[in-house]
């Protein structure tokens, strides 16, 4: 992404065009057993804010698009990939590691990420018609999130609330 950008900015610098990311509301939140997935939406949203800030000078908007889970509407992951995934991962863990969380421990995210995969919207039309909105609209907003209102209020919870709220309310 950062590649990317760094190549193309001299010309939207100067055609005052604008840059889309695109994140998830898991960038502003984050679930056990999704680490790697947060880590890398996390620095997207930093990435883009910042860029946000400093591209004020040249008038290009930065835009973040943040969808919730549309998993089931993409089907990126599906029960069966995730339980042959998660086989192969119990392999390749260490058995100290195993001894230490379980396998009982880890059937449940596994189970967990099965019901995820198989829960959200299935119409990708959202999240299309946030990316258009980001590169149409004459005055776009810094943010478009294309959520189910649950994973929407559980974003607010987790950036305007004190920490506990969020972790009570949504762990």
């Amino acid at each position: 992404m950062m590649r990317i950008i760094r190549t193309f900015l001299p010309l939207i610098r100067q055609s005052k065009g604008r840059i889309v990311n695109m994140s998830s509301g898991m960038g502003r939140r984050c679930a056990p057993s999704r680490a790697s997935y947060c880590i890398t939406k996390y620095g997207v949203e930093a990435l883009s804010d910042c860029l946000r800030f400093e591209m004020r000078q040249w008038d290009v908007n930065v835009i973040i698009v943040e969808p919730g889970n549309f998993i089931n509407a993409t089907g990126i992951f599906t029960p069966s990939s995730v339980r042959r995934d998660a086989e192969a991962l119990w392999k390749q863990i260490p058995e100290s590691v195993q001894v230490a969380y379980t396998k009982e421990y880890f059937d449940g995210f596994t189970n967990n990420m099965i019901k995820y995969s198989t829960s959200g919207s299935t119409d990708k039309q959202p999240v299309l018609d946030a990316l258009i909105n980001a590169l149409v609209h004459q005055y776009p907003h810094p943010r478009y999130q294309p959520m189910e209102l649950y994973f929407k209020l559980s974003v607010w919870v987790n950036t305007h609330l004190p920490e506990w709220v969020f972790e009570t309310l949504f762990t």
